[in-house]
């Protein structure tokens, strides 16, 4: 099955700044807490995350998929640091 196949929502990150939003439904992303842009490994955007205390919400209802018992998230995560054990 394609990726693109129910497609609920899609995050171009290219936004430099406020919401970012979603390309296919109405699903934005609020950034909370210092959010930063950044270049991205596909295309012109991603974020940075510089601390745990900042991260993106959804804004407003999130689809009744969202909570179906099967699905896939797919994206690109680069990690800087990490501590604790494995």
């Amino acid at each position: 099955m394609s990726t693109l196949t129910k497609l609920i929502a899609y995050w171009r990150m290219d936004e430099s700044s406020g919401n970012r939003l979603d390309s296919v439904g109405a699903l934005d992303l609020e950034p909370l807490g210092t959010v930063n842009h950044t270049t991205g490994k596909l295309g012109d955007g991603a974020v940075a995350l510089p601390s745990a205390a900042t991260w993106l919400a959804a804004v407003g209802t999130v689809p009744a998929d969202f909570s179906a018992a099967t699905m896939t998230l797919a994206g690109w995560l680069r990690i800087d640091t990490a501590s604790g054990t494995s």
